[in-house]
């Protein structure tokens, strides 16, 4: 999914000495995440885990930007509180790797990023959340023509990131790759291979999640149902994304109405292929990211489009995380702090007992 463009002056570069303090107090303070002790003897199986984190969101163009404020004000310890307010139960933490870590090896990351990645994480481990962290908007590496050459830094990241999270709850996920599209099948498969391999010296029970080509889209799995391996660990899960129709749901979009009885029964049509190969291979469904744009409105049909798309997704097992990004798909003013409330009625949450 592209960001949108809307570009602002980090508020950490305008009062840098906050920021500077929260990632010292990462390394210090023996409640952050680094400290988190007591991970449980029996970790839960994907299944069981999916059902925990029922309805999510994404914390969106944040720490996923090329420096935290570039397209969204930087994430706020609050944010995390409304989260649980709401109903939510978990939070996609969309993370970009390569803007903080070296070119040459042995590709260190930089240790402020690492700090502050575990300070947001932590203000969602803190509040009960499952908490999701991947590779976002690391396009350097989806290069069929680059990936040998690429993929050792990468590994690298990946094994500073599982060491650093080894100690954190099984409320912690990791995401491999977020929506790779030009790499080939071999080179998916080679990746998740190797990172896995090297998550698991320090994570042997942690669940994570692989996603296939074609940007994580389910049709892309319809169309080649075997082409990603998925090896004979039982804490792999599979993500998937849609924002189907694009030229709806998408920015700029072109078509004003949607909510038809086809419309709906695509949806399920989907979502019930989804289900079934799933269940052949036995792995657990995230529906990871999903959304319509502020183009569109309930008039032309984004409540109800967010409420099928829910209630299909949750009624057939998986979970789901929407995308939310203080932009084109806002669903939470980060300036204001006001909610969406009609989206989040759509999903299930937000207010209650018949309250507008």
């Amino acid at each position: 999914l592209a960001p949108n463009s809307k570009v602002t002056q980090p508020k950490w570069m305008a009062a840098s000495g906050r920021w500077w303090a929260a990632a010292a107090a990462v390394w210090t303070v023996s409640s952050m995440v680094v400290a988190v002790a007591g991970a449980p003897e029996v970790w839960p199986l994907p299944a069981d885990l999916v059902k925990q984190m029922a309805r999510g969101i994404n914390l969106g163009n944040t720490l996923d930007a090329k420096y935290e404020g570039a397209l969204a004000p930087p994430a706020e310890e609050w944010l995390f509180d409304d989260y649980v307010e709401k109903g939510f139960k978990t939070v996609r933490i969309p993370v970009t790797w390569g803007n903080h870590t070296a070119e040459f090896p042995p590709y260190d990351v930089d240790p402020v990023w690492m700090a502050r990645v575990q300070q947001v994480v932590g203000w969602a481990l803190d509040r009960g959340l499952v908490a999701i962290i991947n590779s976002h908007h690391d396009k350097w590496l989806d290069s069929e023509l680059f990936f040998a050459l690429r993929l050792p830094r990468f590994k690298r990241i990946w094994e500073q990131v599982a060491t650093t999270f080894a100690n954190c709850s099984s409320n912690l996920v990791f995401e491999i790759f977020n929506e790779p599209h030009e790499m080939s099948v071999d080179q998916l498969n080679t990746m998740n291979s190797e990172v896995l391999a090297i998550m698991r010296a320090a994570n042997p029970a942690r669940v994570v999640l692989f996603g296939g080509l074609g940007r994580m889209n389910p049709k892309w799995i319809f169309q080649n149902p075997d082409a990603m391996v998925l090896p004979a660990d039982r804490y792999v899960a599979v993500e998937v994304h849609s924002y189907d129709p694009f030229d709806y749901a998408g920015p700029f979009a072109t078509r004003r109405s949607w909510g038809t009885a086809d419309d709906i029964a695509q949806v399920h049509a989907w979502v019930n292929t989804t289900q079934a190969w799933a269940a052949q291979k036995n792995v657990s469904i995230l529906y990871g990211e999903f959304g319509t744009t502020y183009l569109q409105s309930p008039l032309t049909g984004r409540l109800e489009w967010y409420k099928v798309h829910v209630d299909a997704a949750l009624g057939s097992g998986f979970a789901v995380a929407v995308w939310d990004d203080d932009g084109w798909f806002g669903i939470v003013n980060r300036s204001t702090r006001v909610w969406n409330e009609g989206v989040l009625q759509a999903m299930g949450l937000g207010k209650r007992d018949g309250a507008p």
